[in-house]
């Protein structure tokens, strides 16, 4: 549960907002959050390296985003609002905008509906963000479902850790 004495952000005077302080009351602690983490990446490199299929990755991570404090926006616009609403200077804002544009593009270019996200969690008496890219690939065959999330997860020219450990190149 979300320390007392950390506020939250202002009024939910709109949806966004309201989503930002749910996911504050609900955010996971950061051991808790890096235990999820390495589950969503397992269960992605699970599913690239074919030890399970694509029903079996989405189930997980539902699952496994249910609990964690995650903050499912529309599109990259309103992405950017949220990282506003979270606090962050201009610049910070437009560099995240940057690093999740081009996993972003890429679900487009493969026909796929991106959704931007921002996973938040407790760091002591603080909170974390983590923003990052879903997609959707319910309806495809495992082989097509993979070779788009591959695609999708590699669209960046430098590969985050978290890319690279859901892609097994750590």
């Amino acid at each position: 549960m979300v320390n007392e004495t950390v506020e939250l952000f202002g009024p939910p005077d709109t949806d966004l907002r309201a989503r930002i302080n749910h996911a504050k009351e609900v955010a996971l602690d950061m051991g808790k959050l890096e235990a999820v983490k390495d589950k969503q990446d397992a269960a992605v490199r699970g599913f690239l390296f074919r030890k399970i299929t694509l029903a079996q990755l989405n189930e997980m991570m539902n699952r496994l985003d249910e609990q964690a404090g995650v903050v499912k926006m529309d599109d990259l616009e309103e992405f950017k609002e949220a990282l506003k609403i979270i606090g962050f200077d201009d610049e910070t804002v437009q560099a995240i905008y940057q690093d999740e544009e081009s996993h972003y593009r890429e679900a487009i270019s493969q026909g796929l509906i991106p959704i931007p996200q921002i996973q938040i969690f407790l760091d002591g008496s603080n909170f974390g963000f983590y923003p990052s890219v879903g997609i959707d690939l319910e309806g495809l065959s495992d082989d097509s479902a993979r070779n788009i999330l591959r695609a999708v997860i590699q669209a960046q020219k430098d590969l985050s850790p978290r890319d690279k450990s859901q892609l097994g190149i750590e």
